[in-house]
C-alpha cells in the first residue's frame, strides 16, 4: 500500500465506510447485494447470493435469466411483473418469493428490495438492491396463521355442537378439520364398544369408504389406540417402523402409514368414549401445538357426546317419573279407599291413613336418595321399623329392589309392623321380631325368601277372615311382585313367609 494512502478498512471522520466494511456487514447480516444491467440483461451479485438462493458455489452464470429460473414457478410471473412495474413507474422494488422446493420438499423464502438508476435522459439503466432469506419469518407467520385457524375451527365445532347438529355431521366435520389443519393424510374418530374390546370407525378422512361403521381396531395395549385409552396423555409415534411399543395393524400397513398421533375423547366419570387420531404416510413428528389442537377437538366431541347422553338420560327419567307418579297416585287412592273400609270412624280413618301414607313417604324418600334406581330392602325394613330397632334383629341377604317394587313392598312392611305393634310381639315389653332374608335358586334364576318371625308376644289368635293388612300384603306380594305369601300361627308367635323372584346379582350379603 503506497505511503499516505488510507486502507479500505478504515475511514476518516465524516466519511463512508470502505468496501471491506461493507462486505463484512453484508456477510454478518446475511444480506446479498445485486445489480442488474437493464440494457445488457447482465446480473452481478455478491458471493453470498448463491448460498441465499440455494445454488452450488460458482454455478451462477451472471445472467438475469439464471436468476428467474431460480424462482418458484408459481411465483415467477408475479416477480417479473413487479420488476417491470417498478421500471415503468420509477418506484422502488419490493417482493417476497419462494425458491424451487429443496430436499424433502422444503421451501425457502427470499425477500428482494431494489431501486432504479437512470441516465441523463431519464431512461432506466440499472436496478440495484439487496436480498435476504426470510424463511424463518414466513414459517413463523404461517405457524401463527395455522394456529389461529385451528382455534377458529375448535370454536366453530363447539358452536355446531351446541346448536344440536347431528353427531354424524359433527363427527364428519371434525375428522376433515383435524386432517386439514394438521396436514395429515388420514384422520379417524373411533368409538369404544360396550364390551370395551373393540373400536368402531364412526368417521374418517382418507380411508377406504367401505370401512366406516366397522370395527377397525382393538383396545389391546399393544396398539396405539389401545395405549391411548389407557393413558391420560396423547400418544405420538414419529416412525412406526422404529417404535417398539406398538404393533402396526393390517389396516394401517395397507394405507402405508408411517407416523401418527392420538388422543382420548373424554367421557363421563373418567371413562373415555373413544379415540381421535391422525396418521401420515411420511415420517414426521406432530408438533406439540398440533397435539393440543387434536385434544381440543376431542374435548369438544366429548362434550357433545355427553350432552346427548344427558338428554337421553333426562328423557328416560322423565318417562320413568311419569310412570311412577301415576302408579303412586293410584296406590294412594286405593290405600284411602281400602283404609276407609276398615276404619271405625273419621278419626280412625285419619290415623290409619296418615300412618300408611307416612310409611309410603319414607320409602319414597329412600328411593329418591337412590336416584330413582334401586333401593335396599334392608334399608326399607330398617326405616319402617326404626321405632322398634332395639327389639328387631336382621340376618341373611339384602336385595336391591327396583323402585316400583320398593314402593309396593313398603306398604306390606308397614302393615306387618302395624299388626305386630297392635296384636303381636311388638305390643308388649318383651316381644322380639326376627327377620331373615335368603337368596335361593329357583327354576328361572333366583328368589328371595323372607321369614318374619315374632316371639314372646301375646299368643297369636286365629282370625275368621283376613283383615285389610293381610289382604294388602297378599296383593302386593302375589300380584305385584309375583311371589308367595304364607301366614302361620306357631306356639311361640306368628311366622310369615314371603317369597318373590329377584334379578341375578341383586342380592348382596350384609
Amino acid at each position: 500500500m503506497a505511503a499516505g494512502t488510507k486502507s479500505d478498512t478504515a475511514t476518516e471522520p465524516g466519511r463512508s465506510v470502505g468496501s471491506a466494511w461493507l462486505r463484512d456487514g453484508v456477510d454478518a447480516g446475511e444480506v446479498g447485494v445485486w445489480r442488474w444491467d437493464v440494457l445488457t440483461n447482465e446480473l452481478a451479485w455478491s458471493g453470498n447470493m448463491e448460498a441465499i438462493h440455494r445454488l452450488p458455489e460458482g454455478s451462477f452464470d451472471g445472467t438475469f435469466n439464471a436468476f428467474t429460473r431460480d424462482i418458484h414457478p408459481d411465483d415467477r410471473e408475479r416477480v417479473l411483473a413487479l420488476l417491470h412495474h417498478a421500471l415503468e413507474k420509477d418506484q422502488r422494488y419490493l417482493v417476497q418469493y419462494r425458491l424451487p422446493p429443496g430436499p424433502l420438499g422444503a421451501i425457502r423464502w427470499v425477500e428482494g428490495r431494489g431501486s432504479i438508476l437512470r441516465d441523463a435522459n431519464g431512461r432506466p439503466t440499472h436496478m440495484t438492491g439487496v436480498c435476504h432469506d426470510i424463511t424463518s419469518h414466513k414459517n413463523a407467520e404461517a405457524e401463527l396463521a395455522l394456529r389461529a385457524r385451528q382455534q377458529e375451527a375448535v370454536v366453530e365445532l363447539g358452536e355446531r355442537a351446541l346448536s344440536g347438529e347431528s353427531q354424524a355431521d359433527l363427527f364428519a366435520q371434525a375428522v376433515n378439520v383435524v386432517a386439514e389443519l394438521t396436514e395429515a393424510d388420514f384422520s379417524e374418530l373411533l368409538d369404544l364398544s360396550q364390551d370395551r374390546d373393540t373400536l368402531q370407525l364412526r368417521a374418517g378422512y382418507g380411508w377406504n369408504v367401505d370401512i366406516v361403521g366397522e370395527s377397525v381396531a382393538t383396545s389391546e395395549a399393544s396398539t396405539q389406540v389401545g395405549a391411548t385409552l389407557r393413558s391420560s396423555q396423547p400418544i405420538v409415534v414419529v416412525d412406526f417402523a422404529a417404535d417398539e411399543r406398538f404393533v402396526l395393524s393390517e389396516r394401517l400397513t395397507a394405507h402405508n402409514v408411517q407416523s401418527g398421533a392420538s388422543v382420548t375423547i373424554p367421557g363421563s366419570e373418567g371413562t373415555p368414549f373413544g379415540v381421535l387420531a391422525v396418521f401420515c404416510k411420511r415420517i414426521r413428528c406432530t408438533s406439540s401445538t398440533d397435539v393440543r389442537f387434536l385434544q381440543s377437538v376431542a374435548n369438544v366431541l366429548g362434550s357433545a357426546m355427553r350432552a346427548v347422553q344427558d338428554k337421553e338420560r333426562k328423557d328416560l327419567l322423565i318417562g320413568e317419573l311419569r310412570h311412577r307418579v301415576g302408579n303412586l297416585f293410584s296406590l294412594v287412592q286405593a290405600l284411602h279407599r281400602q283404609t276407609g273400609q276398615s276404619a271405625t270412624d273419621a278419626r280412625d280413618l285419619e290415623m290409619k291413613f296418615g300412618a300408611r301414607l307416612a310409611a309410603l313417604a319414607s320409602s319414597h324418600a329412600m328411593i329418591l336418595d337412590g336416584g330413582w334406581q334401586k333401593t335396599s330392602l334392608r334399608g326399607l325394613m330398617e326405616t319402617t321399623l326404626a321405632a322398634y330397632r332395639d327389639r328387631v334383629s336382621f340376618s341373611g341377604t339384602d336385595v336391591r329392589l327396583p323402585a316400583d317394587a320398593a314402593f309396593s313392598f313398603s306398604m306390606a312392611l308397614h302393615e306387618l309392623a302395624t299388626n305386630a305393634n297392635k296384636y303381636g310381639a311388638l305390643s308388649n315389653d318383651h316381644g322380639k321380631l326376627i327377620i331373615d332374608c335368603r337368596a335361593v335358586p329357583d327354576a328361572l334364576g333366583q328368589k328371595l325368601v323372607m321369614v318374619w318371625k315374632e316371639q314372646d308376644g301375646p299368643p297369636p289368635k286365629e282370625r275368621e277372615s283376613a283383615g285389610f293388612g293381610s289382604r294388602l300384603i297378599s296383593q302386593v306380594v302375589e300380584r305385584q311382585l309375583g311371589g308367595l305369601f304364607r301366614r302361620e300361627l306357631e306356639a311361640d308367635g306368628l311366622r310369615i313367609t314371603i317369597e318373590f323372584p329377584v334379578e341375578a346379582g341383586a342380592a348382596t350379603t350384609r
